[in-house]
């Protein structure tokens, strides 16, 4: 009897292969037929027996778990030992902070929103007056191009490498007409 294969069921993370989730589900594939599956978590003393193909997320902590498992063939024999690693991250990350480039609320077309207080391997997205769909943000500023002409208020969320969110910050500006070019 082979070992069964352990995987995340949903890596929420920035990342496929890192192991950091805040969705601590594991799936377990590759059981023969007719066999019965065990696991355990963090080396605990007792081994679980399990039906489904899964163990489930509540039977992992916050912070980095040791899977293990292994199966019994209807005969009998024992397959190897498998494990896997994985850290479940359930902490949302703090808001981000918005101040536009010039200190007050009208930006002209060259201005931008500054974004500030974003995690490592974190990615923050915006969207202006709660419209359409949340756009990925870069260099940590939002171009005030992104604005319509007017009144707007700017959400920003960041999300953090294990894929959790926090509600957004939001500021309100208003978008004034484009300066003219000065000559050179």
């Amino acid at each position: 009897v082979l070992a069964p294969a352990l995987a995340l069921a949903h890596d929420n993370g920035s990342s496929a292969t890192d192991g950091l989730t805040n969705d601590g589900t594991i799936t377990v594939s590759g059981l023969a037929a007719g066999a019965t599956w065990f696991y355990r978590v963090n080396g605990a003393t007792e081994w679980t027996e399990s039906k489904d193909a899964q163990v489930p997320a509540g039977a992992l902590v916050a912070g980095q778990n040791r899977i293990e498992a292994y199966q019994v063939g209807a005969g009998g024999e024992h397959s190897p030992l498998t494990s896997l690693t994985v850290t479940l991250d359930l902490s949302p990350p703090e808001a981000p902070m918005l101040q536009t480039s010039n200190g007050a609320e009208l930006l002209n077309a060259r201005d931008f929103i500054n974004v500030s207080g974003i995690e490592g391997g974190a990615a923050w997205k915006f969207r202006v007056n709660g419209q359409g769909d949340w756009i990925d943000g870069h260099d940590g500023r939002i171009p005030a191009s992104a604005l319509v002409s007017g009144e707007n208020r700017v959400e920003v969320v960041q999300v953090d490498a294990a894929g959790n969110a926090w509600a957004a910050s939001s500021t309100p500006v208003r978008q004034g007409p484009a300066a003219p070019d000065l000559p050179t």
